[in-house]
């Protein structure tokens, strides 16, 4: 499979169908609690809230569970959590279709929500190197799961919204659920070697400090790592900001947010196949630099723009080029990475880039609560173009020149 190499592995294959259906239902579940906070609230900052929620444990588990979480017992805990996750969209099904729901209760479930998603992505990432019996694999595995990631993050938004406009939370909340146990029987049926697992599980996990040090002397780790950050905590309030945009300025929440974050996914799909063929460590190495203005101008024009297809351009180009700069740079590291520091440089990756998601939420509904949104998507927009240039100014001037190569800065 010369555009998907990866997918040569059969445990990849069988993962990659089980992780759509439950990314989708996750998907689902997650716009649903945006539009039902939108529709009980108006309010922007509360709106930030839930989505800070539904992120924050992943500033904590990533580098707790990167020495606890090792090839021996995830597995065992990617159950636990599948399994807790759908419990609690049943939950949440329940209590819709009786019409229990109020806004405390539905900030109580994203929190929830968040706690098992923060011990979930990290076991993620960890299980996908452990389903590899070819080690030279794992970068584009971890890039394939990404674009499996990318097609449910396209299709969930758009089914979240539809469901939540035609029959309520109540479809949304049942299709979540359907999709946890449809990946939790998947994962049920995946093979891996006990051989290599034990000789993983024998190699002690280095620490987060290993990983600090390791990122800071990879060439390319210790330039895009940080940009990866500034990236998440600028250009990742869009998700917050949308239903606002969608509502005021479109005039229908369910429509546009559906719409706009459905342009995002499909814009992170593109990102994420072209990151999963051969053309992936080129690519990195022409666009990396230029991509977080990319993003930026994006963010600025998807909210000054009046023109709804318009918006789902630079939607698109958001979700395209954030892609690339935080799965492209995970997919270079980790193709490098020794294993017995792989599950510390998941973790700081997860702490630091996925970690900066959810105080980008809450800055995101805070000004968008106090000034018009789409002066907080130029906002957004200037503090990702002034973080850019904090990183590359300072290697241009030691290296004398403006350099856009990813392998010279």
């Amino acid at each position: 499979m010369r555009l998907f190499p990866a997918l040569a592995e059969r445990n990849i294959r069988v993962y990659a169908v089980g992780q759509i259906a439950s990314v989708i239902g996750a998907w689902v579940v997650d716009i649903v609690l945006n539009l039902l906070t939108w529709e009980l609230s108006k309010s922007p900052a509360l709106l930030g809230l839930v989505n800070f929620l539904l992120f924050a444990p992943l500033i904590v588990f990533p580098p707790l569970l990167s020495r606890r979480v090792h090839p021996r017992n995830v597995h065992r805990v990617m159950c636990i959590v599948l399994t807790a996750g759908a419990t609690t969209a049943v939950a949440l099904t329940g209590l819709a279709f009786a019409n229990l729901l109020t806004l405390p209760l539905v900030l109580g479930f994203a929190a929830t929500r968040g706690l098992f998603n923060g011990i979930e992505m990290p076991a993620r990432h960890m299980f996908i190197s452990t389903l590899v019996s070819n080690p030279t694999c794992i970068g584009g595995a971890i890039a394939v799961n990404s674009l499996v990631y990318q097609v449910a993050r396209m299709l969930g938004p758009a089914a979240g919204a539809t469901l939540f406009g035609t029959g309520g939370p109540v479809w949304g909340f049942a299709a979540g659920a359907a999709g946890f146990l449809v990946m939790l029987a998947f994962v049920a049926r995946l093979r891996v070697d006990s051989q290599r697992l034990q000789e993983s599980v024998d190699m002690e996990p280095l620490g987060m400090r290993r990983a600090v040090a390791y990122v800071r002397q990879h060439r390319f780790g210790s330039v895009f790592l940080p940009v990866s950050i500034a990236v998440g905590a600028f250009a990742g309030t869009y998700q917050t900001l949308v239903p606002v945009l969608a509502d005021r300025v479109y005039g229908n929440a369910q429509l546009w947010t559906g719409a706009f974050l459905t342009a995002a996914g499909a814009g992170a799909l593109s990102g994420a196949v072209l990151l999963s063929s051969h053309y992936m460590l080129p690519l990195i190495r022409r666009i990396s630099v230029p991509t977080p203005w990319i993003v930026a101008a994006s963010l600025f024009c998807a909210g000054q723009t009046r023109h709804a297809l318009l918006a789902v351009m630079f939607f698109f180009m958001i979700g395209l080029f954030i892609t690339v700069a935080s799965t492209g740079t995970n997919a270079v590291l980790q193709n490098s990475v020794p294993n017995d520091l792989r599950g510390a440089v998941t973790g700081l990756y997860l702490s630091t880039y996925v970690g900066t998601l959810p105080l980008s939420q809450l800055l995101g509904g805070a000004l968008a609560q106090h000034m018009a949104v789409e002066t907080a998507f130029s906002a957004m927009a200037a503090g990702l173009l002034m973080g850019s240039l904090v990183i590359y100014v300072p290697r241009w001037i030691k290296l004398g020149r403006i350099e856009i190569d990813a392998d010279r800065i």
